[in-house]
C-alpha cells in the first residue's frame, strides 16, 4: 500500500473513532493502515484505546503492551496504558508502568497523578497521595497551572495548605481550559470543603455556561452530565435527575465502557445529595463489580463519600 494512502486510512480510522464513536469502522480503517506501516506504534495504542472503551480489556492491554514495545520513549503513553491497568484494579502493575513513565520523562504530571491515586486505592496512604500531589504541583513554576492541576483531584489536594491556598484563589483564565468545567471542579472543591455557600455559587455559574453549551450541542452527553451535579447542588431535583438521564441515554455505558463511567459515577453523587442512600449504595456495589475508577479505600476514606457513612448497607460495602 502507498504510505500516503496509510496515513488517510489512520486518519479515517481516528475520524471514525472520535467523531462518530463508530469504533468497528475505526478499527477496520486502522487495521487496513497496519498492513502497511505494521511497525506503526500509533495505530496499535489507538485500536488499543478503542478496544478498552469496547470493554475488551486483554485485546487493548495487549495493543497497548505493543505500542510502548514498539515506542518506549513517550511517557504520556506509557501512564495512558497505567490508567488501564488501574480501570481493572491490578495496581501493582500500574504502578510499575508510572515508574516507567516517570524515568522516560520526570517532570510526568500523569504519572505522579496516577501514582497518587494507586497510594490511596492500593493502600489507603492519604498522607502519602499528597505528598504526590505536592510535588507535581511544586514542579509547576506557573502557579495559576499549579492550581488547576491540583484541582484535578481536590482532595486531597486540599489537604495541602499550600495547593488548598491556590485551588480556593485559582480564577478562570483560558489556559485553565474551559470555563463550565473550571467552575464544577471549583463548586466540588467547596463541597468538599463543606463550604456550601461559595458550592452553589459556583453551581450556579456553571450552570448558566452549560444551559447554553447544551443550546449549541445538545447532543454533547459531558455537558448534561456536569449540568446535572451543578444542579443537585443547587438543590434542583428534577434538574439534576433529568440531566444525569439525559447524559446517560446519549453516552451509555455499553457503548463506552471506559469513559461513560463517569455518569455513573456522577449519579452516585446525585443519589446522596438527595438522601438516597440506598440508591447510591446500590451503585457503588455495580461500580465495584466493574472495571473502574472506584476503590474500597477511596470510598473508606474520601469525604465525598460523608453521607453514606454510618449506612449499614454502605458500611458493609466497605469493610
Amino acid at each position: 500500500m502507498n504510505p500516503s494512502l496509510a496515513d488517510a486510512r489512520f486518519a479515517l480510522g481516528v475520524y471514525y473513532y472520535h467523531g462518530f464513536l463508530n469504533y468497528e469502522k475505526a478499527l477496520e480503517e486502522l487495521a487496513i493502515a497496519e498492513r502497511a506501516r505494521p511497525s506503526d506504534f500509533e495505530i496499535a495504542f489507538y485500536k488499543a484505546a478503542i478496544q478498552r472503551r469496547q470493554g475488551r480489556w486483554p485485546e487493548a492491554i495487549a495493543n497497548m503492551t505493543r505500542a510502548i514495545e514498539l515506542e518506549p520513549r513517550i511517557g504520556s503513553f506509557i501512564a495512558d496504558f497505567a490508567n488501564t491497568h488501574i480501570f481493572l484494579r491490578d495496581y501493582d502493575a500500574t504502578e510499575g508502568l508510572l515508574d516507567r513513565a516517570l524515568t522516560v520523562d520526570p517532570g510526568s504530571e500523569d504519572a505522579m497523578g496516577g501514582k497518587a491515586r494507586i497510594a490511596i486505592a492500593r493502600d489507603g496512604d492519604v498522607p502519602g497521595a499528597t505528598r504526590l500531589l505536592r510535588r507535581r504541583f511544586d514542579l509547576v513554576s506557573d502557579r495559576t497551572a499549579a492550581a488547576g492541576l491540583a484541582l484535578q483531584l481536590p482532595w486531597p489536594a486540599m489537604l495541602d495548605p499550600a495547593m488548598r491556598d491556590a485551588m480556593t484563589t485559582v480564577s478562570w483564565s483560558p489556559e485553565q481550559g474551559e470555563k463550565a468545567a473550571f467552575f464544577i471542579s471549583k463548586m466540588q472543591l467547596y463541597h468538599l470543603l463543606t463550604d456550601q455557600q461559595r458550592a452553589r455559587a459556583y453551581a450556579d455559574s456553571a450552570a448558566k455556561l452549560l444551559a447554553e453549551r447544551i443550546r449549541d450541542r445538545p447532543d454533547e452527553a459531558l455537558h448534561h452530565s456536569l449540568m446535572a451535579t451543578a444542579q443537585a447542588v443547587l438543590g434542583n431535583r428534577g434538574g439534576a435527575y433529568g440531566a444525569i438521564d439525559k447524559a446517560m441515554a446519549l453516552h451509555p455505558l455499553s457503548l463506552d465502557a471506559y469513559g461513560a463511567i463517569d455518569h455513573l459515577e456522577r449519579r452516585v453523587f446525585i443519589e446522596m445529595m438527595f438522601g438516597d442512600l440506598e440508591a447510591a449504595t446500590t451503585l457503588l456495589e455495580r461500580l465495584l463489580a466493574m472495571p473502574g475508577n472506584v476503590s474500597r479505600n477511596h470510598l473508606r476514606l474520601s469525604p465525598w463519600y460523608a453521607p453514606l457513612r454510618g449506612h449499614p448497607r454502605y458500611q458493609r460495602l466497605i469493610s
